[in-house]
């Protein structure tokens, strides 16, 4: 009840009551709904649906509506009570705007964490902090110097796509592992083929998965690509494999990339979401061969439903104009955007610094949908903090 913006629903748990989990009419992601406005243009007000405590956020209107504003609320006002807007904007909120919670910090929670934090700085066992509040935890990686040094190694190329190429290839090609690829498994080229599981499998799903899998290692496949590392139990024996961390592992810092190490990875390809600046100096502090995304497609989200209103492979438009589609791969949704990634323009900083795998994931769009002219940096200019 007080996800902000989540609305509660019985799908999948009551099957007897079909249920749309996505109302397009709705703004689900403003908040916890409170009221809407009243009164005249000059004291306008709020007759709130549940009670406002004192330093709660709340938001009037809409992003891009010109009295949009955010306030952050002085006085505890019960349910049904009357809260008075202070007018910050030039324009008043109509009547009828709706007002939304969208931040509560309350004050037995606060005193809580607070006496947590007590707990940990006086007792140094769990501490991590030092004395001037810096973090004080740290864990040393010993740097594997006998692999290559950056910029002096060669770099493959890794292609991952739903079926194998139609004309022979130099580079590493990939085959995702789902149902309806298993027709490419062929004794002819599975040695060569790198197998990609996808990022989520369900329970009831896992059985299918490892008979997948050891179909293809029974017709001599070795190299493997698994997008969360607990898929490692889906094998028997790791011996002899060649085993990846792929890109929805979201690896992003070393101590990560030692614990798949520690796991039995062979090499790992680290989140498509890093920056420059993170992604360059990870190679030179890690003791597994690292890989990178430098092209393709990459979903905004993965999901095990999708609104009735949404047509599979058809662009959808946000509210904002921007433009996305949904295809679907055996039980699971994979909605994308309409610019892929390409950091194509980065290869030479991306080889100097010492990876040795270049990934390039082919998901192409449905011919209804035009992908935006974008650099496709994603986060590589922006940088994280």
């Amino acid at each position: 009840a007080r996800s902000l913006g989540r609305p509660g629903t019985h799908y999948h748990f009551l099957p007897q009551r079909p249920h749309n989990p996505i109302d397009l009419n709705s703004r689900t992601g403003s908040g916890l709904l409170m009221g809407h406005i009243r009164g005249p243009a000059h004291r306008p007000f709020v007759k709130l649906r549940e009670a406002l405590l004192n330093n709660d956020i709340i938001r009037i209107g809409y992003e891009d509506e010109p009295w949009h504003q955010i306030m952050r609320v002085n006085r505890s006002v019960p349910a049904k009570g009357q809260f008075r807007i202070n007018k910050k904007q030039a324009k008043t909120p109509p009547r009828g705007t709706p007002v939304f919670l969208t931040d509560r910090r309350e004050p037995a929670l606060m005193e809580m964490i607070a006496r947590m934090e007590n707990r940990l700085r006086n007792n140094p066992e769990f501490s991590l902090n030092d004395q001037n509040g810096k973090s004080a935890y740290s864990r040393k990686v010993k740097v594997n110097k006998q692999r290559s040094m950056p910029g002096t190694n060669s770099c493959r190329e890794l292609t991952i796509s739903l079926t194998h190429p139609t004309k022979n290839s130099k580079d590493d090609w990939g085959l995702w592992l789902f149902s309806n690829t298993l027709d490419d498994v062929s004794q002819k080229n599975v040695k060569r083929t790198w197998y990609s599981l996808p990022p989520v499998i369900w329970p009831l799903n896992e059985k299918e998965m490892a008979d997948r899998i050891r179909m293809v290692l029974g017709r001599g496949g070795r190299q493997f690509v698994l997008n969360a590392p607990w898929q490692v139990a889906l094998f028997s024996q790791t011996k002899n494999l060649e085993l990846w961390a792929g890109p929805f592992c979201n690896t992003a810092n070393p101590l990560a990339v030692e614990t798949l190490r520690d796991i039995g990875f062979k090499g790992a390809v680290v989140s498509p979401e890093l920056d420059k600046t993170s992604a360059l100096n990870l190679p030179r502090r890690c003791r597994l061969p690292l890989g990178i995304v430098v092209s393709g497609n990459w979903p905004l989200c993965l999901s095990r439903i999708v609104s009735d209103e949404l047509v599979l492979n058809q662009p959808f438009v946000s509210p904002r104009r921007e433009a996305s589609w949904v295809t679907r791969h055996d039980d699971m949704y994979w909605t994308y955007p309409n610019w892929p990634i390409d950091l194509s323009a980065h290869l030479r900083s991306i080889k100097e610094a010492g990876y040795q795998l270049l990934v390039r994931l082919v998901d192409p769009p449905p011919k209804s949908v035009q992908n935006k002219k974008r650099p496709g940096n994603w986060n590589w200019s922006i940088g994280l903090k």
